[in-house]
């Protein structure tokens, strides 16, 4: 999952635990993906599969699909 989400998503989003600006200022980190109230592996399915006009028309499927939500919630703040 980190190594898609750095071939696809990091030109746009900050993907290391703790980061708290993405390259590109709108983009939301993974950091504050993962964190978000309510965001677990059903939340990123919705999200992967409908469109944002913020974003390019991803289609994330099967195991990367997988492998990037697995990632994003790893990244969860443990409290």
């Amino acid at each position: 999952g980190e190594r898609f989400a750095a071939e696809t998503c990091a030109s746009c989003h900050a993907i290391k635990p703790g980061a708290k600006i993405s390259p590109v200022a709108e983009a939301t980190t993974f950091q504050a993906i993962a964190d978000a109230p309510g965001m677990n592996r059903r939340a990123l399915i919705v999200f992967f599969r409908t469109p944002h006009k913020e974003m390019p028309n991803l289609v994330i499927q099967g195991d990367e699909a997988d492998d990037i939500i697995a990632y994003i919630l790893s990244l969860k703040s443990k409290k």
